[in-house]
């Protein structure tokens, strides 16, 4: 199954396009007020004086474009989970299902990272830290922040990730501890991030 959905997602766009707005409706539907709630809190406690971690905006669009640009091309040698133009861009930001989030120094974005959720409770990460702001541990917090979302909402955390990209795959480790699901095609693994005992889950009022 895994493998089909990545076949239709490279290759079968329309359709991809369709079942993304699909599930995106239910998502919103079944889980969107209590997964906007527990986003809230956790980002406004994993800012600081200097970076803001919050929600990404339409009125975003143009920062996020430009932070795409910014970044070198072998940025995107392994990290290419969505078109970076305009139109891709406005459209995933209006799915419930899609959860773009970013880092901001000032008005700079130097951070991009993202849950995608699905119905069966699964979510997929991912995230790109700005190549002038590499080191200084953005990337670990962007990643506590995420599993923090998600685990709270009671959703398993997936990503996929080249056994080439030897940088990342330390970064992930670092992060928090993975477990190898499934070999894919090109080298590829699908991991699913293990949920240590911090206990991330508090109380939403």
């Amino acid at each position: 199954m895994l493998r089909f959905l990545i076949f239709i997602k490279h290759h079968c766009k329309f359709l991809w396009n369709l079942a993304e707005y699909g599930n995106g409706i239910l998502v919103g539907w079944f889980y969107g007020r209590r997964i906007v709630s527990v986003v809230s809190r956790v980002l406004t406690e994993t800012s600081s004086v200097n970076q803001e971690y919050r929600l990404l905006r339409l009125e975003d669009v143009s920062e996020v474009c430009t932070f795409f640009l910014r970044q070198p091309e072998n940025s995107y040698l392994y990290f290419n989970p969505h078109a970076f133009d305009e139109k891709t861009i406005r459209r995933l930001l209006k799915n419930p299902s899609f959860l773009m989030m970013g880092v901001f120094d000032g008005n700079k974005l130097i951070g991009y990272f993202f849950l995608r959720f699905f119905m069966n409770r699964h979510s997929f990460t991912g995230y790109l830290v700005d190549y002038n702001y590499q080191g200084q541990g953005i990337a670990r917090k962007m990643g506590r922040a995420m599993f923090r979302i998600a685990w709270t909402n009671h959703f398993r955390t997936f990503a996929t990730v080249s056994r080439n990209n030897s940088r990342a795959l330390a970064a992930y480790r670092a992060i928090n501890d993975f477990k190898v699901v499934k070999e894919l095609p090109d080298n590829y693994i699908y991991i699913e991030y293990l949920k240590d005992k911090v206990n991330y889950e508090f109380c939403l009022f």
